[in-house]
C-alpha cells in the first residue's frame, strides 16, 4: 500500500502500535469508507507533524541568517 501512495506522490501511511488493531479490523472487514476515514486522519496527523518539523527547520535557518556568516575570526575565538 505504501508503495502505491509513494507512486502517487503521497506520504506513506504509518500505523502506530496504538492504532494497529483498529487498522487490522478495518482491513479484515473490507470497509472502504471506514478505511478512508482512518487513513485521512492518519495522513492529517502526519502532515501536521511534517509542518511542525518544517517550521522548526525554518526557524533554525533564520537564527543562522541573523547571526551572519561565520568568518575566520569567529572560528579562532572558539
Amino acid at each position: 500500500m505504501n508503495y502505491s501512495l509513494l507512486q502517487k506522490g503521497l506520504p506513506p501511511l504509518i500505523i502506530k502500535g496504538e492504532n494497529k488493531i483498529e487498522y487490522i479490523n478495518i482491513l479484515a472487514n473490507e470497509n472502504v469508507e471506514q478505511f478512508c476515514q482512518f487513513s485521512s486522519e492518519v495522513l492529517q496527523r502526519e502532515a501536521e507533524r511534517l509542518e511542525s518539523f518544517m517550521n522548526m527547520e525554518r526557524n533554525e535557518i533564520k537564527d543562522v541568517e541573523l547571526k551572519g556568516p561565520i568568518v575566520k575570526e569567529d572560528m579562532e575565538r572558539s
